[in-house]
C-alpha cells in the first residue's frame, strides 16, 4: 500500500515538473466563456435568421488572438442579473447614502444587495457590479447565509471569498463571469446549485474550508470552466449527491478526493466529458454504481489495493484506470472488463483500435471495392504501449491485410480483420468488399445543411449526411481540417464550437467518398455588425439633445464604442453617444466597437421657432379679489421650441408666475384691469385682457353631490360647494352631526369611520348653508370567519406554527384579532394579512398541555382551534410489533421490537418484565428466551409509564399431541400376506415411542415395528400408542388366500 501512495505521489511529481501541473496566473490562457445551445436559447431574445458578413474594411482577428468579451475600462451602465433595463451608472458623487435599510424586506451596505430571510438572516442577491469581493458575514446587521440564484452572473468578478456564514448559493449564481480567477468557500457546510460556475472560462481555483460538515453539488456546476486546474472534493460529500456533468469540458482540471472519503456516491459527477485525471485517494474503499462513468477523456489513479468497485458502470468509458497489478482492486477491475494500467506504465497495450494510417481517422468497420487498398495503422492505449501487433484476415478470398495493417479487397462479401496485441488485447474489424458501382457502394456524399454556416461560441450541433446511391450502407466518419482547434467533431458528426475561427468539418464514407462544410464560428460577445435604435438619419433641434442607442449583432454582444463628429461645427458627440447641437447643419455622427465594426448616422440639426402664439383660456376674463388662475400658452406650429415669458401691465392689480412647462399662474390682488402678455423669444406676443372686482356676498351656496351619498367605510368622499352669485366669496366650513360615523375635514372631505349616517352641513361666513345627508357601508363586513387547519392540532414544544384564518364571504375584509386560553402553554401574535385571503396568527408551544385559541372580526364574529402540546422526546404510546400473541418453542429465543410515538422518542428507556420467568424470561433489551411449556405475559414500560404486553405461549416441539395412523382407512389383506403400518404425529417436530396391539392374533398379528400378518379369514383391530398415552385404530379384514 505505501509503495501506490509513493507511486502516486511520483506520478503527480512529475506530472508537476513536465509542466502539466504548472500553472501561473500570468501564463493561463483566458478562454471567453463558450455557450452550449441551451443556454444559448435563455440569453437570446433573437437569433439572426442568417449569418451576417462582416463590413468591408473590417480586419479579421488574428488566429492566436483571444479574444475578451469583458475588455478593460469603465462599464456606461449597471446591468442588474435578471433585468432586462440597463441603469445608467451614477457618478461617484451621486452616491451617498451606501448603507440602508429597506421596509420591502431588502437591504443594502455598499454595493451589497440582500434580501432579509424569515429567520432574520439574509441572502446576497443583485450583486453583478461587483469585481474582487469578500463577502461580509454581515449586512446591516442581518447574517448571510446565502447567494441568490444569478447573484452575479454576467459581471466583472476576479475574485471572490465567501464567509463561513455562507452555506448555499443559488443555481447560476456566478454564471458567464468571464475573469473570474479563484473563488474561496470557508463555511463547514456547503451547497453549490444548479450550473453555479458555468461557463467561467477563467476560473483557475477553487477552495473550500478544512474538515468539513457537509458538501453537496448540484448536475452542471462547473460546466466549461476551461481553466480550472485544481479542485479537491471535501470528504463530507452527501452520499446522495449525484451531480451529472458537473465537470464537463473541464479540460485542464486534476480532480482529487480529499483523504479521508470512503465512498464516491451514486452517479457522483457521471458524463464529466473532457476531464482529464481523477485521483482517488487510499481512503476510498467504494465506487458506487455509475459514480464516475462516461469520463471519456479521464485517467483514474486508485490507490487503495482494496478498493471495491460496485458495478461496472462505476467507471465505465474512463479512458485508462491506474491500479496496483494483482491487487483485489486490480482483479475487482478487471473482472468488470475496465481499461487498466500498471504503475508507473505499461508497454502491452490494454485497448486497441484501427486508424487511417494518413489522417488518424479511426475505423470501426471498413469498406473496399475489389482491388482496393486501404493502409491502416493502430492507435494503442496507452500511447507509450509499443507491444508487436499481429495482423490476420479470416477469409483471404474475400480479403488479405499485410503484416503492417495494408487491407486489399479480393472479391465480393464480407470478412473479419483480427489486430491482436501481444497480450491479447484484440480488436476484430469487420470487412466488407463490394464490386465498384454495385448499389451498395457509396459513389458520392452529400452534407445536408448549406452554407454558409454560421454557430456560436460554445454551440453545438448535429451535421448530417447522405449516401448516393439511397439504400447505400452509410459508414460515415466526421472530422475537421484547417483551424481545428475552434472546435470539437465527433465521429458521428456532432460538432461544437470553441472558439472563434472558420474551421472545415469533412465527412468521409466508409468508401472514401467525401464532402465537406466550410463554418464560420462568432463569439456570441463579439460584435459582428453595429446599428442605431434611431435609424441612419435622425433630426435634433438646436435647443435639444440625443442620446444614440446602439444595437449589436448578435443580441449578446458588447464592446466600448468611440464616438466622432465629421463636423463638430454643426454638432458634438460625447464618448457615451450623447449628441449636442451647435448650429443649425448636417453632420455624420460615427460610431467604432473594439474590433473595428462601423456604424454612421445622418444627423440634421434643425431650429423649430414658433410663428405665433396664442392663450389658451381665450383674450378675457373677469374674476374676484383674491382669486386665482392658470393660463396655457399655445404655439403654432405645435412642436415649435422656444422660451416664454408672462408679464402683468399692472403688478397691483394681478400678479403672474410661470412653471417649467411655460404655465401661468394668475393672482387677482385689487379690483382694477390689467393685461397679461405673453412673449416669444422671436418676439411673437398674445394679450389676457383681466377685469378684478370686489367679491360679493353669498346669497346662497349649494353642494355640488346634492342631498345624499353614499361612501364605503375603506373610502373618502370629497364634498364641493358652489356659491351666488358667481362672483360671490366666502370662506366655508364644514361639519359633521356624527363624527363617530363620519368626519369631514376643512375642505370637504368626508372621512368614513364606521357604519352609519352622518348630515354634512357647508356654512358660508354670512350663515348661508347646505346639508348632504352621507351614509357609511362597509361591503367588507364577514359574516363568518374559520380556521383552515380545521379545528384541532397537535404540536411539539417549542415549535413556532401559523394557524390561517379565512373569512366569509370571500371578498371581506376586517382586522383579526387573535387570543389563546393559556398563554404559558401556547401564546399567540398576530401575523398580518397575506394581501389576498388568509389572516395569520403565529402560535408558540411553550409547555404541554391544551390551549385554545380565538381568531376574532372587528365586527364580533369567531372562531376557535383546540391546540394540544405534546414533548416529542416524551413517550405517548407503546406497542410491541410482534402483537399481542405469539408462539415459541422450548429453548427459543426471539427479540421483541416496539414502536414509540412520537417518532423523537424513539429512543427513550424501556423497561421489561416476564409475568413467568420460569416459562418466558426477557432481558432488559426486550429479548424473550423460552424455557418450559407454559404461557406468561410479557410487559415493557416507558419511563413515564407508557405500557404494552404481548402473550408468550411456548410449547414443546417434540412433543406429540395428535396421532393418525396410515393408513387410516380399513385394510383388507389375504391371508399369509403382511404390510408394513405407520402413523403420522402433530406437530411435525414431534417424536414419541410407539406400541402396537391387535384385537384378534388368531387374525392377524403386529410386530412392534408396526409389521401386519394377516393368518386367517376374520376381523381384527389394531391399536398404535404414544408414550405419552396418545392412540389410534386401524380396522383390519382378512380374506381367504385363494
Amino acid at each position: 500500500m505505501k509503495k501506490i501512495v509513493s507511486l502516486l505521489t511520483a506520478v503527480m511529481l512529475l506530472l508537476t515538473m513536465t509542466g502539466i501541473a504548472e500553472i501561473v496566473e500570468e501564463e493561463i490562457e483566458v478562454v471567453p466563456p463558450p455557450f452550449d445551445a441551451e443556454t444559448y436559447a435563455e440569453m437570446a431574445e433573437e437569433t439572426p435568421a442568417e449569418a451576417e458578413e462582416p463590413p468591408a474594411g473590417t480586419d479579421e482577428m488574428p488566429a492566436e488572438e483571444v479574444y475578451d468579451p469583458f475588455a478593460e475600462g469603465e462599464y456606461d451602465a449597471w446591468i442588474y442579473a435578471g433585468d432586462e433595463e440597463v441603469v445608467p451608472a451614477p457618478e461617484d458623487d451621486e452616491i451617498t447614502d451606501r448603507t440602508a435599510r429597506g421596509a420591502d424586506g431588502f437591504v443594502r451596505e455598499g454595493f451589497f444587495y440582500a434580501r432579509i430571510n424569515d429567520d432574520m438572516t439574509c441572502t446576497l442577491t443583485n450583486c453583478s457590479v461587483m469585481s474582487d469581493v469578500v463577502i461580509p458575514e454581515k449586512i446591516a446587521g442581518y447574517t448571510v447565509t446565502a447567494i441568490d440564484e444569478f447573484c452575479f452572473s454576467k459581471s466583472d468578478l476576479t475574485s471572490v471569498t465567501v464567509p463561513k456564514s455562507v452555506t448555499s448559493v443559488g443555481q447560476k449564481a456566478f454564471e458567464y463571469c468571464g475573469r473570474l480567477k479563484r473563488a474561496t468557500f470557508k463555511s463547514k457546510s456547503l451547497a453549490l446549485g444548479y450550473r453555479a460556475f458555468q461557463h467561467c472560462g477563467a476560473l483557475m481555483e477553487v477552495t473550500f474550508a478544512d474538515d468539513m460538515d457537509y458538501f453537496w453539488m448540484d448536475k452542471l456546476t462547473f460546466l466549461y470552466c476551461v481553466s480550472l486546474h485544481t479542485l479537491r472534493v471535501p470528504r463530507a460529500i452527501d452520499p446522495a449527491c449525484a451531480a451529472d456533468k458537473a465537470f464537463k469540458r473541464c479540460r485542464n482540471l486534476t480532480l482529487t478526493f480529499e483523504e479521508g472519503i470512503t465512498e464516491i456516491p451514486k452517479g457522483f459527477i457521471a458524463d464529466s466529458i473532457e476531464l482529464p485525471e481523477v485521483v482517488l485517494p487510499a481512503s476510498v474503499e467504494m465506487v458506487r454504481n455509475s459514480a464516475l462513468s462516461g469520463l471519456t477523456d479521464a485517467t483514474v489513479y486508485i490507490a487503495n489495493d482494496d478498493l471495491h468497485v460496485y458495478h461496472q458502470n462505476a467507471l465505465v468509458g474512463c479512458r485508462l484506470i491506474y491500479a496496483t497489478e494483482n491487487s483485489r482492486a486490480w482483479r475487482n477491475l478487471k473482472a468488470l472488463g475496465l481499461p487498466l494500467a500498471t504503475y508507473p506504465s505499461m508497454i502491452s497495450p490494454t485497448s486497441i483500435e484501427p486508424v487511417d494510417r494518413v489522417d488518424g481517422a479511426p475505423y470501426h468497420a471498413l469498406y473496399l471495392a475489389v482491388g482496393d487498398a486501404r493502409m491502416l495503422d493502430v492507435r494503442m492505449t496507452p500511447a507509450s504501449a509499443n507491444a508487436p501487433i499481429k495482423w490476420t484476415s479470416k477469409d483471404t478470398d474475400v480479403a488479405t491485410v499485410t503484416k503492417d495493417g495494408t487491407v486489399k479487397g479480393i472479391a465480393p462479401g464480407e470478412t473479419d480483420v483480427v489486430i491482436k496485441a501481444d497480450n491479447g488485447v484484440k480488436y476484430t474489424l469487420h470487412v466488407t468488399v463490394h464490386e465498384r458501382g454495385s448499389a451498395a457502394w457509396i459513389s458520392k456524399v452529400t452534407i445536408k445543411e448549406k452554407e454558409p454556416f454560421r454557430m456560436n461560441v460554445g454551440e453545438s450541433i448535429q451535421l448530417h449526411a447522405t449516401a448516393t446511391p439511397k439504400g447505400a450502407e452509410p459508414g460515415f466518419t466526421w472530422r475537421a481540417t484547417g483551424d481545428v482547434d475552434a472546435v470539437r467533431v465527433t465521429k458521428d458528426g456532432y460538432v461544437t464550437a470553441l472558439k472563434y475561427a472558420n474551421p472545415t468539418i469533412t465527412v468521409t464514407a466508409v468508401t472514401g467518398a467525401t464532402a465537406s462544410i466550410h463554418i464560420n464560428i462568432v463569439d456570441p460577445y463579439r460584435p459582428i455588425g453595429l446599428s442605431f435604435k434611431q435609424g441612419g438619419k435622425v433630426s435634433v433641434d438646436l435647443q435639444e439633445t440625443l442620446r444614440l442607442t446602439p444595437v449589436f449583432s448578435p443580441n449578446t454582444a458588447s464592446s466600448q464604442l468611440t464616438w466622432t463628429s465629421s463636423n463638430e461645427e454643426v454638432a458634438k458627440v460625447s464618448q457615451k453617444g450623447l449628441i449636442k447641437p451647435v448650429a443649425v447643419g448636417t453632420t455624420k455622427i460615427t460610431a467604432v466597437t473594439e474590433n473595428r465594426i462601423k456604424c454612421t448616422v445622418t444627423v440634421n440639426i434643425t431650429d423649430r421657432q414658433p410663428t405665433a402664439v396664442s392663450v389658451k383660456q381665450g383674450v378675457k376674463k373677469t374674476v374676484a379679489v383674491g382669486d386665482s388662475f392658470t393660463l396655457d400658452p399655445v404655439l403654432e406650429p405645435a412642436n415649435a421650441l422656444t422660451s416664454l415669458t408672462w408679464r402683468s401691465g399692472d403688478k397691483s392689480v394681478a400678479g403672474v408666475s410661470s412653471d417649467a412647462n411655460g404655465r401661468c399662474t394668475v393672482t387677482a390682488k385689487k379690483a382694477g384691469v390689467t393685461a397679461v402678455t405673453l412673449s416669444t423669444a422671436n418676439g411673437k406676443t398674445a394679450t389676457f385682457t383681466l377685469t378684478v372686482v370686489e367679491p360679493e356676498k353669498p346669497r346662497s351656496v349649494v353642494i355640488t353631490q346634492g342631498g345624499s351619498a353614499t361612501v364605503d367605510i375603506d373610502r373618502t368622499l370629497s364634498l364641493t360647494a358652489t356659491m351666488q352669485p358667481a362672483l360671490a366669496r366666502s370662506r366655508l366650513t364644514w361639519t359633521s352631526s356624527a363624527p363617530k360615523v363620519a368626519r369631514v375635514s376643512a375642505d370637504g372631505v368626508v372621512t368614513p369611520l364606521k357604519e352609519g349616517t352622518a348630515k354634512i352641513t357647508v356654512k358660508t361666513e354670512n350663515g348661508k348653508k347646505a346639508t348632504i345627508r352621507v351614509k357609511v357601508v362597509d361591503p367588507y363586513k364577514p359574516t363568518g370567519i374559520k380556521i383552515w387547519q380545521g379545528e384541532s392540532m397537535l404540536v411539539d414544544l417549542g415549535t413556532k406554527t401559523a394557524l390561517l384564518a379565512y373569512l366569509s364571504p370571500s371578498d371581506a375584509r376586517t382586522t383579526v384579532t387573535w387570543k389563546s386560553s393559556n398563554s404559558k402553554v401556547v401564546s399567540v401574535t398576530d401575523g398580518g394579512y397575506d394581501g389576498q385571503r388568509y389572516y395569520a396568527g403565529w402560535i408558540t408551544a411553550h409547555k404541554e398541555g391544551k390551549a385554545k385559541i380565538t381568531a376574532a372580526t372587528a365586527n364580533g364574529k369567531k372562531a376557535t382551534f383546540t391546540v394540544n402540546v405534546q414533548d416529542p422526546y416524551k413517550p405517548q404510546s407503546i406497542a410491541i410489533k410482534q402483537g399481542d400473541r405469539i408462539v415459541m418453542n422450548v429453548g427459543e429465543r426471539l427479540a421483541l421490537e416496539t414502536k414509540i410515538t412520537p417518532a423523537l422518542a424513539g429512543k427513550s428507556a424501556r423497561t421489561w418484565k416476564s409475568s413467568r420467568s420460569k416459562v418466558a424470561a426477557v432481558d432488559g433489551a426486550g429479548t424473550v428466551t423460552a424455557y418450559r411449556k407454559g404461557t406468561a405475559k410479557i410487559t415493557v414500560a416507558t419511563a413515564n409509564k407508557k405500557k404494552a404486553a404481548i402473550t408468550v405461549e411456548v410449547v414443546d416441539p417434540y412433543e406429540a399431541l395428535a396421532i393418525t395412523p396410515q393408513p387410516s382407512e380399513k385394510v383388507v389383506l389375504r391371508a399369509g400376506q403382511t404390510l408394513q403400518l405407520g402413523a403420522m404425529l402433530r406437530p411435525a417436530t414431534a417424536r414419541a415411542t410407539l406400541s402396537w396391539a391387535t384385537s384378534r392374533k388368531s387374525v392377524a398379528t403386529v410386530s412392534n415395528k408396526g409389521l401386519l400378518t394377516a393368518v386367517k379369514k376374520g376381523s381384527a383391530t389394531i391399536t398404535v400408542r404414544t408414550d405419552n398415552g396418545l392412540k389410534a385404530r386401524i380396522k383390519v379384514e382378512v380374506i381367504d388366500a385363494k
